[in-house]
């Protein structure tokens, strides 16, 4: 039986941040030494009412994806599964904890707390507006997205109807593990403050 303890829940957004490796754990250092980036990711909600709707909401839902997405890869390790993966399918852990940090990175200058404490919207964006604005965050600050993360960053919220085809994956194995470390905090840890 795992102890809830044993699990990475309890790890820091920065502890999981320094498991990052290579070039992406550079732009992560490039990304939150940029003040304005490190202020809304540190005070930003995590979204206007569903989950982490509160003050340092956005860094702690990104802190929970993170650390399950930790405990899931350790399960696909410890049951030999990357070991099996097709070559544009593997991926590693700092992949899947990168995925988590850029799966959401637009709500930071979305959303901000008021001198009241209520949300209000800053900066409006579609779906289509806020794929555009990640992927300038991710070309801005020098991120590399293997097809396997890319994948993850398509798939992170689910496989949607229209990419849907019976009998085909749309997702592969890093999109299903962000999609449930990211389902599992917006929808099971939704107002647990770590």
């Amino acid at each position: 039986m795992i102890s809830v303890n044993s699990t990475s829940l309890w790890m820091t957004f920065e502890e999981l941040i320094g498991l990052i490796e290579g070039q992406n754990k550079q732009a992560v250092a490039r990304f939150m030494q940029d003040s304005d980036n490190s202020l809304a990711v540190e005070t930003s909600p995590g979204s206007r009412y569903s989950h982490h709707n509160w003050r340092g909401g956005y860094k702690e839902h990104i802190r929970q994806t993170m650390a399950i997405a930790k405990d899931l890869y350790a399960l696909f390790q410890d049951t030999d599964r990357i070991k099996e993966l097709p070559e544009q399918e593997c991926f590693d852990l700092s992949d899947a904890l990168i995925v988590m940090f850029l799966h959401d990175i637009e709500k930071p200058f979305m959303y901000k707390i008021d001198e009241f404490g209520y949300i209000e919207t800053i900066n409006k964006m579609t779906k289509c507006q806020r794929k555009v604005f990640r992927q300038n965050i991710i070309d801005d600050y020098g991120f590399v997205i293997s097809p396997a993360m890319e994948n993850a960053l398509l798939y992170v919220e689910g496989v949607r109807d229209d990419d849907y085809l019976p009998g085909e994956r749309a997702d592969w194995p890093l999109a299903a593990i962000c999609h449930a470390a990211d389902n599992l905090s917006a929808r099971g840890f939704y107002s647990y403050r770590g």
